[in-house]
């Protein structure tokens, strides 16, 4: 099992990886601008107290401004992992930066289709947005089943990522997809139970 903190808190990541329970962390421009710090010098405080992947988002949109942020994001330290959004330009900037040895999430997956050209384009881990897709009527968890069937199918090395909101909701399902592949990760609320209120943190389970 594999739990990243979704978090550029300083004090929070400090705290949670004292526990020895962090195995990476997810972060993005909102996240960080939300503590007022620098986003460079943030990451690179982050990835110097987790071991594991810290994934760094873009803000461009466009192929050339995506690939210069993604290359200065992978130059903070070895951990980072550069993630772009799945549009054209993202999958052409995964491939650019995978091909350069960067390891990349690609996030904004809505569909199998999609999932599978991220994989295509070398992605370490791709992001289904299971809760957006639960929230407007859609099976989120049908959808890591179909990806984790034809990641199985066409030997995808790529891993799952998401944000689970509704674990326990979610959990029957999960073990069936978990069945199904080794390489799926899951999001879910760190503190739900403590706040509803409050944005929670993630956490990532194989």
């Amino acid at each position: 099992m594999k739990i990243f903190l979704d978090s550029a808190d300083i004090g929070e990541i400090t705290a949670l990886c004292d526990t020895g329970f962090v195995d990476g962390i997810t972060t993005n421009p909102s996240l960080i601008a939300k503590s007022g710090r620098n986003i460079l010098d943030t990451i690179a405080e982050i990835c110097s107290l987790v071991d594991g992947p810290v994934s760094a988002e873009v803000t461009a949109t466009d192929f050339k401004t995506m690939l210069t942020e993604g290359q200065k994001l992978a130059a903070i330290a070895p951990n980072v992992t550069v993630k772009v959004p799945l549009t054209r330009d993202g999958l052409m900037t995964c491939r650019a930066l995978s091909d350069a040895g960067t390891d990349v999430n690609v996030t904004l997956c809505f569909t199998a289709g999609q999932a599978l050209l991220a994989a295509k384009a070398g992605a370490k881990f791709i992001s289904p947005f299971v809760g957006r897709l639960d929230d407007i009527g859609r099976d989120g968890m049908g959808l890591i089943e179909e990806i984790c069937s034809i990641y199985a199918l066409l030997r995808q090395q790529a891993k799952m990522m998401y944000w689970q909101r509704r674990f326990e909701e979610h959990s029957s399902s999960q073990g069936q997809a978990q069945e199904m592949s080794q390489n799926q990760y899951h999001r879910r609320n760190w503190r739900a139970r403590q706040s509803p209120l409050k944005k929670p943190s993630k956490i990532i389970s194989r």
